[in-house]
């Protein structure tokens, strides 16, 4: 593959405003990736077999060559020595007898490809020279109402007025072929009855041997107006509100720690005000986890965390420890983890806890301190 082409693909990676990477698909080479991917699967990865294990590659791209879907769920690879676990929406090209994957991705956990979530995942096209539709991506699809796109145009779909205009960028990018970055559109559909939607067009010309274009490719995302936003961002609370509400019946407790210095406070649920803390002071960015846990019992929690750290490939952490009150006093806690994910290249642990009757603190103490005072229920 011409180093051109590889350019104009890396180009593109940098431009999308969500984690992407292009490869290869038959030898597995990332020829493109942008700063959020990056952030993911490590910045000197040049091929896929380094951050996936040889049967999860052959299986990925067995997968992608047989079309036998757009989206992998769950999908496991290395990020510093440590597994994760990505949600990847993979799209293909034909060029020069090879296939071209260009990867959308992000850490599970986030759910990127539930619906709720699916306005902030890109949209993606391929066209050909005469700007005939030869692909798109499903996101791409629903936005405008296509059950197909191959042999589709402009002009099946878009308003006259909106046709004409991305028509005429189409055109220039492909006669100028030089790619277009960034180009803010209005979009209104021929037949669907809503209100107009804006997005941030990218268009890069695929060119041949020969410098000839030969093709188009595309990308957008939505612009969401701020009532777009608010809705995004409520419907994600109510969820999180849900759950806290099951988890506080069942007598539980959530908690999410950054792995740094003194382990700050990311997420409780609202319950643990029950323990005497304010949330607004639990979110100040002062309150650190560590410095609720018995001095007694920091240390060997900490050499807990850092062995599964270094083994990641281990069982989860599952600690039993006591934390300080709102009034001082200690209670013990069954502390289990559930996940320890990358996240802002540090480590984000999630764990889930609920409190010891105290008939039970003697022989915890028995068995964690060697008949130590317990000086928090003193």
């Amino acid at each position: 593959m011409k180093l051109g082409i590889q350019k104009i693909f890396q180009e593109l990676a940098s431009y999308v405003d969500f984690p992407t990477i292009v490869f290869i698909n038959e030898t597995g080479k990332i020829i493109g990736k942008n700063r959020s991917a990056s952030e993911i699967i490590g910045e000197k990865c040049k091929y896929l077999k380094e951050v996936m294990s040889t049967e999860v590659e052959a299986r990925f791209r067995h997968a992608i060559i047989e079309q036998e879907k757009q989206v992998f769920y769950n999908v496991k690879v290395l990020e510093k020595e440590q597994s994760i676990e990505i949600d990847m929406q993979v799209n293909v090209i034909l060029y020069e007898k090879q296939h071209v994957t260009i990867c959308f991705f992000e850490q599970s956990y986030k759910m990127m490809y539930d619906k709720y979530m699916s306005l902030l995942v890109p949209r993606l096209f391929y066209k050909t020279s005469q700007c005939d539709f030869i692909m798109a991506n499903r996101h791409f699809m629903a936005d405008n109402n296509l059950e197909t796109a191959n042999g589709v145009r402009n002009e099946d779909f878009l308003e006259e007025e909106v046709c004409k205009f991305v028509s005429l960028s189409e055109e220039n990018v492909i006669r100028s072929k030089q790619a277009e970055f960034n180009v803010v559109h209005t979009i209104k559909l021929k037949w669907k009855q809503e209100k107009d939607y804006f997005i941030r067009l990218n268009l890069v010309p695929v060119l041949d041997r020969n410098g000839e274009a030969v093709g188009l490719l595309g990308n957008y995302n939505i612009i969401l107006s701020r009532d777009e936003y608010k809705g995004l961002f409520d419907t994600v609370l109510r969820q999180k509100q849900m759950l806290s509400r099951i988890v506080s019946q069942q007598g539980k407790y959530t908690v999410a720690c950054r792995m740094e210095e003194g382990w700050p406070i990311e997420y409780v649920s609202s319950n643990f005000a029950e323990f005497g803390y304010p949330i607004h002071e639990v979110y100040s960015g002062i309150m650190k986890w560590a410095r609720l846990v018995h001095p007694a019992d920091l240390e060997r929690v900490k050499k807990e965390l850092d062995l599964y750290m270094k083994e990641p490939a281990g069982k989860l952490p599952f600690l039993v420890y006591r934390i300080r009150k709102g009034n001082g006093r200690y209670v013990w806690i069954e502390d289990i983890t559930y996940s320890i994910i990358s996240e802002r290249n540090t480590y984000l642990r999630e764990g889930m806890f609920y409190v010891f009757p105290e008939e039970c603190y003697k022989e915890l103490e028995k068995k964690y301190e060697r008949g130590a005072e317990n000086e928090g229920n003193s």
